[in-house]
Parts: C-alpha cells; sequence; structure tokens
C-alpha cells in the first residue's frame, strides 16, 4: 500500500524492478523517434504560434510528457517522463551492424527499448518519490554517460527558473569537458533540442569555458529573462568542498568509484 506508484492519479501499472516482468510493445513510447526517423522532424503539424493551435498543443503535451511520462490506456504499462525524453528526444552513439557485410560500425541515433534502461529509470523514479537517492553500479558500454546527460537538460525546460539548478560533478574536468565527457554530452542534447524544436534556445555564459549553461537571455537594461533554469560541470579534484550546499532537480557524481577515500 505504501508502493510509490500508487500515489498517481491514473491507471499505471506498479513495477517491480527486483521481479521484472516481460515487455511488449515499447515502441509506443517511442512515437516521436520512430518519427523522426521516417520524416527528419517530431511531427508533420504546420508550424502555428497561436497558443490554441494543433502545432501548439503537440508541443505543450510533449512537455507534459517530458515531465510525467507516458502511460499505455489500454494495460497500464508506462515509462517515466526522463525515460520518455532520452529514448525520443536525446541521441546517443549506437552500434549497428551492416546487414549485408555483417561489419558493426557507429552511428549517431536514437537508443533503443532496453529492458535495462526500463529498469534504471522506473528504480530512480521511485527513489525520486520516496526522496532518496540512487547508486548505479554497471558494466561499461551500456549509455551511461548518455542517460545522465539526458537528465539536465530535460529538467531545464520543466523545472524552470533560477531555483533550479542541475549539476554534474566528477573527480577530475577530464570525465566533464569534451566529447566524451558529461557535460559536453549535455551540450549535445541541448543543441539537438535547439535544432529540432520550437522550444527556447537562447543561452546566458560561456559553456564551453566555464562548463555552465543558464537557459535565457539578457535585455538592453542587463537583466536576465527566460527560463533561467540551468546546468554546472564541477571538478571536485582539487577542492571537494565545492560541492557542499549544492542542490536542485539533479545532482550527479560522474565515475564516483574514481572519488579519493576523504574520510
Amino acid at each position: 500500500d505504501n508502493h510509490p506508484e500508487k500515489f498517481y492519479n491514473d491507471d499505471r501499472i506498479i513495477v517491480d524492478v527486483t521481479k521484472p516482468h516481460i515487455l511488449e510493445d515499447l515502441d509506443f513510447f517511442r512515437e516521436r523517434a520512430i518519427h523522426f526517423e521516417t520524416y527528419g522532424k517530431y511531427t508533420n503539424i504546420h508550424p502555428n504560434p497561436n497558443p490554441k493551435s494543433e502545432w501548439t498543443l503537440f508541443w505543450k503535451e510533449e512537455l507534459r510528457r517530458w515531465k510525467y511520462g507516458l502511460v499505455r490506456p489500454y494495460d497500464g504499462e508506462w515509462i517515466p517522463g526522463s525515460l520518455y525524453f532520452y529514448w525520443n528526444y536525446s541521441q546517443i552513439w549506437l552500434v549497428s551492424t551492416h546487414p549485408n557485410t555483417r561489419i558493426s560500425y557507429r552511428e549517431k541515433a536514437f537508443p533503443k527499448p532496453w529492458l535495462g534502461d526500463y529498469l534504471f529509470y522506473h528504480y530512480k523514479e521511485q527513489a525520486r518519490v520516496r526522496n532518496k537517492h540512487i547508486k548505479m553500479l554497471k558494466t561499461r558500454g551500456i549509455g551511461a554517460s548518455f542517460k545522465m546527460a539526458a537528465e539536465s537538460p530535460r529538467n531545464m525546460y520543466v523545472f524552470p527558473g533560477s531555483g533550479n539548478p542541475n549539476f554534474h560533478l566528477a573527480f577530475d574536468k577530464g570525465y566533464l569537458e569534451g566529447d566524451k565527457g558529461v557535460f559536453g554530452k549535455v551540450l549535445d542534447n541541448l543543441d539537438w533540442i535547439a535544432e529540432s524544436t520550437p522550444l527556447p534556445k537562447l543561452r546566458i555564459g560561456d559553456a564551453k569555458k566555464d562548463l555552465s549553461i543558464q537557459l535565457g537571455y539578457t535585455d538592453k537594461y542587463g537583466v536576465r529573462k527566460g527560463l533561467l533554469s540551468s546546468v554546472h560541470g564541477i571538478s571536485l579534484k582539487d577542492n571537494p568542498d565545492k560541492a557542499r550546499g549544492v542542490r536542485g532537480p539533479l545532482i550527479h557524481y560522474e565515475e564516483d568509484g574514481l572519488f579519493p577515500n576523504l574520510e
């Protein structure tokens, strides 16, 4: 009776992450990604900024799904909002195999449905509802940095405001910067949103220099306006106290097994 998913006011099923059930028809939750793969865009609806237009309502619904997830009406199967975003609005380096030569190659593409992702995101959602932290022990090559790099961009749009900063912490800047670093992947996600959706794209600050991004703009008087949500990458190598007092929708420790024992 105290299961966190009983608090949702709909017919979604209760997910037992310790006893996974058989997953079926997960492409139901990837409709936007499949549409983009087919047509090169998320919707064929003609752009119309009118607040009551079909186009505007479409993007409002997508933001609702980013925040609350998506429930399949006929059986109650569902995914959290962060997984909906990851599967439909985040691209990763995916290993594919050429159908004729059987040679493997890497390509930038949307993630494919995988039980491990389903369980991870439900585990994380159950912890969030219970106000708990999570820790993941994993093998290499499962796209963990891509998953975590999709967290903050999604949060920046569904939890706007300067009081909702997101943090990616690492022992060394090498795990944050560049194409391989988690903060570099955050930039990729934000660039993808800017290029492929009509959502606000203006940013304040030098992301590559300061490892800090704020969505918004500065008017002619120097006043910051817009969403004002932010993401920050912080290296703790020289000063572990940099993490003291941070709070927000996301506090992610990248490769925390490499942190020295500070006790």
